[in-house]
This record gives C-alpha cells, sequence and structure tokens, in this order.
C-alpha cells in the first residue's frame, strides 16, 4: 500500500491538477542515508578526508542532499500517480512545491492538459468529392507556349517602346516636393504590361524612346502597402537606358536538346511535357482527395485539443515563417521574433486535432507501413532529381528523410482506409482550373515590421 496522498481537480475540459504528498519519513530517511554516503570521501576543511563528523557533514551539505532528495521523490511519485490514475499528460506538467519544510510531509502540485478521449468515427455514410481531370492538347499547347515564355530572350531595338518589351530604366519619386530614397531607383528592368509597378507607372512609358526623360504625374493607390505613401501623389523622373523587345525561341532541335530528350523532335518533347502534366495532375488529385478525406474526419470528430499542444504547433509553423523570411532577406532580418501568434492558430488547432485522430485511426485500424510502398515512394521522388541514383542513397542515409516517407506512407494507408467506408463522388475538373486552384493555394508572403528585404516595392 502507498504511502503517496492524491488528489485531483478538474480545472477545465482537458485540464488537470494533481495534488501529491509524500509522508516525511520517505524524505528524512532518505536524506539521513545520502548523507552517510558522503562521510568516506567529505572533504571539509580542517578535517582529514572522510574524518569529518557525521553532525559537522550534515550541516555542510543537508540543503543540497535534501533539494537532490526532494527532487528525485517528486519525479518519481509523480510518474506513478499517473499511472495509478492512467492520466496521460499531452504535455509536460507544471510542478509546483507547495511544502518542503524539514519534519513535515513533502506537497506539490502538477498541472496538465491531458489528451482527449476519442471514440473515433469513420467515414460511414458521408460524401467525398474526388477531383479527376484529363489533359487536352490545348492544355498541352498552353504548357509549350508558357515554357517558351520562361526561355524568352530580349533583343535590342531602336524604336519606341512598346507593350511586352522590357525597358531598363533609372528613377526618382518625388512626395510633398521631396526626394524619396525608397521611391527611386537606378538600372531596373520592367517589362512593360507586366503591372508590377503602380497604376500609370508602366502605360506613361509605351512610347518612350532611348535616352528620353519623361515626368509622370501619378498617385499610390489608397490600399497601397506602404501606408505612408497610400493615396499620395508621386512625381516620378525616369531616364529610359535601354529598350529590348522579347524573342520567344523556335521549337527546333536547338530548344529540344535544353531539355535533355534522346529524340529532339517536336513530338517526343510534346510526349515528355504531356506525362509530366499528367504526373502533376495525378499529385494534386491526389492531394485534394486526402485533405478532403482529413476534413471529413475531422468534421465527423469535433474534439477538443490540449492548448498546450496547440501552443507547440503555434510556435513550429512561426519557426518556420521565420526561417523562410531569414532565407528571403538574405540575412538582413534584424527582429526575428515578430510574427504574431495569431497568425498561426488556426492552422495550429487543425494540425493538431487532425495528428490526434490520424493516431487512434493508426491504432483502431492496426496499419502497418509496407517497406516496398516507402521504396516505391523513395523512387518516385528520386526520379525528379538530375542524379536519381545518388538521390536515392542520400535519401537511405537520411533518418528524418525516411522518416517523412514512413509518415508519407501511413497517411496514403490511413486515407485508404477512410475511403473504404466512404461514398465517391468524382468531379471533373479542367486542368487549366486545377493548376490554378493549386498556385491559389501557395502560402502567401507575410510582411514583419523588421522584413526589410529589398523588393523594389515603394513603386511597384
Amino acid at each position: 500500500m502507498s504511502d503517496m496522498q492524491i488528489s485531483i481537480e478538474n480545472i477545465s475540459t482537458l485540464g488537470r491538477k494533481l495534488t501529491i504528498t509524500l509522508p516525511s519519513e520517505n524524505i528524512e530517511n532518505d536524506v539521513t542515508q545520502e548523507i552517510k554516503k558522503l562521510v568516506p570521501k567529505a572533504n571539509i576543511k580542517g578535517f582529514r578526508p572522510g574524518k569529518a563528523p557525521l553532525k559537522i557533514i550534515k550541516s555542510t551539505y543537508e540543503s543540497s542532499v535534501r533539494f537532490d532528495v526532494i527532487d528525485k521523490h517528486m519525479r518519481k511519485n509523480l510518474s506513478k500517480a499517473l499511472e495509478q490514475e492512467k492520466l496521460h499528460p499531452a504535455t509536460l506538467p507544471e510542478v509546483d512545491l507547495l511544502q518542503m519544510a524539514p519534519g513535515e510531509p513533502l506537497k506539490f502540485t502538477a498541472s496538465f492538459e491531458i489528451l482527449p478521449e476519442i471514440k473515433l468515427k469513420t467515414l460511414e455514410n458521408t460524401t467525398i468529392n474526388k477531383t479527376i481531370s484529363e489533359i487536352t492538347e490545348k492544355d498541352i499547347d498552353k504548357t509549350i507556349e508558357a515554357i517558351r515564355k520562361q526561355h524568352t530572350h530580349y533583343k535590342k531595338v531602336e524604336r519606341p517602346a512598346k507593350i511586352n518589351d522590357k525597358l531598363t530604366i533609372s528613377f526618382t519619386g518625388l512626395i510633398d516636393n521631396q526626394a524619396v530614397p525608397s521611391a527611386s531607383a537606378k538600372s531596373v528592368d520592367i517589362v512593360l504590361g507586366s503591372h508590377q509597378f503602380i497604376p500609370g507607372f508602366e502605360e506613361g512609358l509605351v512610347g518612350a524612346t532611348l535616352g528620353q526623360e519623361i515626368k509622370l504625374n501619378l498617385t499610390f493607390p489608397q490600399d497601397y502597402h506602404h501606408k505612408d505613401f497610400a493615396g499620395k501623389p508621386v512625381e516620378f523622373t525616369i531616364e529610359v537606358n535601354d529598350i529590348t523587345e522579347p524573342k520567344l525561341p523556335k521549337l527546333d532541335e536547338k530548344f529540344f536538346e535544353a531539355f535533355g530528350l534522346a529524340e529532339k523532335t517536336l513530338e517526343a518533347f510534346r510526349n515528355e511535357i504531356k506525362s509530366n502534366m499528367e504526373r502533376e495532375t495525378a499529385q494534386v488529385c491526389k492531394r485534394e482527395l486526402k485533405q478532403a478525406v482529413f476534413d471529413k474526419l475531422l468534421e465527423v470528430n469535433p474534439i477538443e485539443a490540449p492548448q498546450g499542444l496547440i501552443n507547440n504547433e503555434c510556435e513550429r509553423l512561426q519557426q518556420e515563417m521565420l526561417n523562410s523570411f531569414k532565407a528571403r532577406s538574405n540575412g538582413k532580418l534584424k527582429s526575428p521574433m515578430t510574427l504574431p501568434k495569431e497568425l498561426f492558430t488556426k492552422r495550429a488547432t487543425y494540425h493538431v486535432k487532425l495528428s490526434l485522430l490520424l493516431a487512434e485511426a493508426q491504432k483502431q485500424f492496426q496499419l502497418k507501413v509496407d517497406n516496398q510502398r516507402i521504396r516505391a515512394a523513395m523512387e518516385e521522388e528520386a526520379a525528379l532529381y538530375v542524379e536519381p541514383d545518388i538521390a536515392l542513397k542520400s535519401f537511405e542515409f537520411n533518418p528524418e528523410k525516411m522518416k517523412y516517407f514512413e509518415s508519407l506512407i501511413m497517411e496514403e494507408l490511413l486515407v485508404e482506409k477512410l475511403l473504404e467506408a466512404a461514398q465517391l463522388l468524382e468531379k471533373r475538373e479542367s486542368y487549366q482550373y486545377l493548376m490554378k486552384q493549386e498556385s491559389n493555394k501557395e502560402e502567401e508572403h507575410v510582411h514583419g515590421p523588421d522584413c526589410d528585404h529589398d523588393h523594389h516595392d515603394e513603386v511597384k
């Protein structure tokens, strides 16, 4: 029979507070035993090693020994109490020491959140939309045209500038008759009609000639991202340093050679493009189906998530975005912790709830990862690299990457299992629509107060 006394308080739906009391005898006995162990090796001034009286050793070391003994008892008995009460903390308990005086019972509290009890509902009697898409010849034509535009080269011309021309310009911006460095730049490239600059800027350069100086009186939009400039009139003085026109590459053997095709013909090129588009479409449709399954799983299994886990996930997402900022800013990011937690709360809550449900589903379905499927996933990703064999080897020797593949396959297995009970409703979408939707889902760039990397964005 344990001498430990435990009381449990429910401080919220998932919050628990344990109050644990231990008899003073347990503590005092251990303190005495630990001090006795010090006698043979105690080195105290005025005494030969190991010859100091127990009373002296006790007065010298008792405080530190008592602290260590109390810490040991708290850890040991907290673990024992959690096991005895069948409690599973979601995060590390917060421990407060209430009483520790010699000769008195040791008393402390442990506050924590428990994992929610989940009675998993499957997707029975639910409908999941499954997107399907086919690649048309028109889709291939548009993709090839986009690839050609990506390989556009520009040729110098001696004529007035027109839409789609690329100009090299230098400009100065005056606001309230004062030159504004952030609204000025030298030797900047601008493609007319690209709408990268504020309204009227690119339009004002149509018809410009080489070496010409142009003045434009414009107004920054009311919703301009730089609040100090929003709605204000600005006078730009612009010098045209260069005018070039776009030239699309011909679909010839020289162009095809750049793509490493064994057969350098238009037919082979179209087949390669189609194959890539089909692979991309399959991946997008697969991701959309997985997302639909996850969303439905959360819908039919409303659970409360421990706030501690949500906070941890918020910090992870925050750090992930800060790392992205750092990479984009080329080391100019001054104060990294500038992103408010509120930006990530919704996503973090979704992630935590989904993780809890998937963990329960994995346990309920007793799924195990198939090594052959892991290998297939590795080979599929390695195929995207210039040297697939080297990439594959690097995966094998990277524990984090292998863990990623295992998680990926487990998610696939869970999706497949959950879909067994659901009704699939096929939804046909065009390739162009599918790619546009995918592009819209890309994470937006979020500017922190200290994110001062150069966008030339004061006039864009």
